[in-house]
């Protein structure tokens, strides 16, 4: 072969065998990638098992068990076991989903059980109502635990991909392919809302409750068109990228709401990235309650501090001032972020928005205001009539205090109540202690557990 032909020749075979290699690289890469989230989402579908499993027994031992001191212990095994629950759920790939009845019982079954506790604690016996509330739920656990072990059947089968399960959140709401698992959750949501129980108790997640006007929604009526304008200035289009808006429909419940999904024009964005936003805006006012950006993220560039800090920018420009972290909690490549209102010094636990920040370049792809609409107003709040002083004399001695701040905080029965918020250690275990600043009750108190994924309060 000619030289002058050979060279080039050999220049174009390496560059073959150069992608080659790469194109196998990138391959493997993905594919482990795969393995160690499936693995990941397959632990927390198990999990997610054992507590219903265990919700059940321990509902079942709270009905026959006549001693207070026992039925504190079991309600307070099954409030805990209730947000475990939660948690667990909340980390599936099932965001296309909704499972809003789903987590609706299992928020209604661990506050009732630990407003149970509380006043059994204090001696108080637990009334007829809350026993027939109880034996409802636990009915209810039973078919839920059904369910789950027909799905658990189905992981152990190989039926379905934890993996590629996760990848169908891009295809978008109402677009998801079908699948065991899919069908498993839709058939348990479809039954929570056919058969779910209607509580009517003196709990924050109550059924009476949830009807209550959001305090938060200010302004008038607004149209589904000037809706639609509200969703796309919140999440700043790029001016490169065009975006359709489609209608999605109405949504009543507490805060009705109208729909709406955006996605690119052209489907894939400049930068290479599948983009679909659902995104909810009120009829009243206009208030964005809702947002989710099931764009890809790519490896993290943003620290956890940058990306707080990020958020803040995010909620300051959209009008809510004065709003400061307070939870934070690593997901993969995206940060978990609660922001609080704090209005003169005290915090307002109930005003409260949750943000998702991919660690990519910053960017807020998840936003929930649902607390802060349904709580946030001018307050009159008495001066507390328990100093700093008096309220670390109430606190146990064992506790080595480390920050003391006041707080509002929500109480089972909604209502709101001035408290010191006292933040210590004992044992290498950390704790909040609420103190209430009239009384000196001790109204709560929590556990603050690390995790690989951060903080975790119990």
């Amino acid at each position: 072969m000619n030289r002058k032909r050979f060279i080039p020749f050999l220049v174009f075979a390496l560059l073959v065998i150069g992608i080659g290699y790469w194109g196998i690289t990138q391959y493997n890469a993905k594919r482990q990638l795969q393995v160690h989230l499936g693995n990941q989402y397959q632990r927390s579908f198990y999990e997610l098992v054992s507590h219903v499993e265990s919700i059940e027994v321990l509902l079942a031992k709270a009905l026959i068990t006549n001693s207070l001191s026992q039925n504190v212990l079991t309600l307070a095994n099954i409030s805990r076991e209730a947000n475990l629950a939660l948690e667990s759920l909340s980390q599936l790939p099932i965001a296309q989903l909704p499972m809003s009845q789903t987590s609706k019982f299992l928020s209604q079954t661990g506050d009732l059980a630990y407003s149970s506790a509380k006043r059994a604690a204090k001696g108080m016996p637990i009334v007829d109502k809350d026993w027939d509330n109880l034996q409802v739920l636990h009915a209810q656990a039973g078919r839920i635990s059904q369910e789950l072990h027909q799905m658990q059947g189905d992981a152990a089968d190989g039926a379905f991909n934890w993996a590629e399960l996760r990848d169908l959140k891009s295809i978008g709401r109402g677009r998801a392919t079908a699948t065991s698992i899919n069908d498993g959750f839709r058939r348990l949501e479809q039954q929570m809302e056919e058969e779910g129980p209607t509580l009517i108790y003196d709990g924050p997640f109550s059924d009476h409750m949830e009807r209550l006007k959001p305090l938060g929604l200010t302004g008038e009526e607004v149209t589904s068109d000037e809706a639609s304008k509200i969703a796309k200035n919140f999440v700043e289009i790029k001016s490169d990228v065009e975006f359709i808006v489609d209608t999605m429909g109405d949504t009543g419940g507490n805060i009705p709401s109208y729909q709406f999904q955006m996605r690119p024009k052209s489907r894939i964005t400049k930068g290479g990235i599948n983009e679909i936003i659902d995104i909810d805006v009120s009829k009243k006012g206009g208030h964005v309650v809702w947002m989710i950006n099931t764009r890809d993220i790519d490896r993290k560039m943003v620290s956890v501090s940058e990306a707080l800090g990020k958020g803040a920018e995010f909620l300051k420009k959209r009008g809510y001032d004065s709003m400061v972290p307070t939870y934070a909690a690593q997901q993969g490549e995206v940060i978990v972020a609660n922001y609080v209102y704090k209005w003169n010094d005290i915090i307002v636990y109930p005003d409260l928005v949750t943000l998702e920040i991919a660690q990519d370049n910053g960017d807020i792809v998840g936003f929930d205001a649902q607390g802060y609409l349904g709580s946030h107003r001018d307050r009159s709040l008495r001066e507390p009539e328990l100093t700093e002083e008096d309220a670390l004399k109430v606190v146990s001695h064992r506790l080595k205090v480390e920050d003391v701040r006041l707080t509002l905080i929500p109480l089972e029965t909604l209502e709101e109540i001035l408290t010191y918020e006292i933040k210590g250690e004992y044992g290498g275990d950390k704790f909040l202690v609420y103190i209430n600043a009239y009384t000196g009750d001790e109204e709560r108190i929590l556990h603050i557990v690390d995790t690989p994924d951060g903080a975790m309060v119990m």
